[in-house]
């Protein structure tokens, strides 16, 4: 699981380790599919594909329609990865946003902003909602989707809007390696994308209005502190 743990997140450290291990020890079904996914790894490392274990995809599946527990958050997160690194077939899809969907309602739940919940939360709950968060952005400009997280996205990372002040409970370096205007763009991008398809399929796209949209992702990209950034990375990394 070590192993598989360094591809899977490539910025891991001995924090985010113990947050992981914590889980699979404390959730039988993060333990569950952690393991189908150690043994996908385990039989591409040596060239043969590991045939599915239906019994434990069975019990994986009663979790997926809601989850109600941080493991079976991140069970659904390990599926997600499952069904990738099995070649993108599968329910990948079905389990991601299950898990968006905890993941907003913990965010939603008695809090007037994202940044009150994410601040306070736990660091394992904090994982996860980061985690849903890149593989929405991710899964959103492939589908050609408005990204579930867009929302908070902007509230978050937003140029008029930000509230990061480089706090790494807000950072998305310490769990992807990615500065927060990046996600923000990605999911800008995808929102872009989304809007053009169904414009063009409408017949009423505009290109001055098009063009006004690139301009603002522009304006995201150029809204920096690079130092600010390397801080909250850093901060993380040291917890």
């Amino acid at each position: 699981m070590q192993h598989v743990l360094r591809i899977q997140y490539l910025h891991v450290d001995g924090f985010i380790d113990k947050l992981i291990w914590k889980l699979i020890h404390s959730s039988d079904s993060a333990r569950e599919a952690a393991c189908l996914l150690t043994d996908l790894h385990r039989g591409s490392a040596i060239g043969f594909t590991v045939p599915a274990d239906h019994d434990v995809y069975r019990r994986l599946q009663r979790a997926l329609v809601v989850p109600v527990t941080e493991g079976d958050a991140f069970a659904n997160l390990c599926m997600v990865s499952y069904f990738l690194f099995s070649g993108g077939q599968g329910q990948w899809k079905a389990f991601l946003d299950s898990t968006c969907k905890f993941s907003i309602s913990v965010l939603q739940r008695n809090h007037a902003a994202p940044d009150w919940a994410l601040i306070p939360c736990t660091d394992s709950m904090r994982f996860i909602i980061k985690t849903s968060m890149w593989f929405d952005v991710l899964a959103s400009a492939t589908l050609i989707r408005r990204p579930k997280f867009l929302e908070v996205l902007r509230s978050l990372y937003g140029p008029t809007t930000a509230v990061y002040g480089g706090r790494p409970e807000l950072s998305m370096m310490g769990v992807m390696g990615c500065e927060n205007r990046i996600v923000l763009a990605l999911a800008e991008i995808a929102d872009l994308a989304c809007w053009k398809d169904g414009c063009r399929r409408a017949g009423r796209l505009s290109v001055p209005e098009l063009i006004r949209h690139g301009q603002d992702i522009e304006t995201i990209l150029k809204s920096t502190n690079d130092n600010d950034h390397l801080h909250g990375f850093d901060t993380e990394k040291s917890r």
